[in-house]
């Protein structure tokens, strides 16, 4: 699978600082997550969880992009 943000030359730090996202899996028992921080070497995101602000997540950032596990904005659908 192709990462679509190592497809643009600038990696935008921009789009994606404080997007809000839904795992299709829970993670720490929810699904829920806003990104709080980007650590543009390692092309990763540390996510919180909306509804407990202490649980935190690091993922690589083409994770983001497997519509398998994520989905842009809050939704139920799974």
């Amino acid at each position: 699978m192709v990462n679509k943000i190592k497809e643009t030359s600038n990696f935008s730090s921009q789009h994606l600082y404080k997007s809000k996202w839904s795992s299709l899996e829970k993670l720490n028992g929810w699904i829920h997550y806003e990104v709080l921080n980007i650590f543009k070497e390692d092309q990763e995101v540390e996510m919180f969880c909306v509804c407990d602000r202490s649980i935190k997540v690091k993922i690589h950032v083409s994770e983001l992009n497997d519509k398998k596990k994520w989905v842009p904005g809050w939704t139920r659908e799974r």
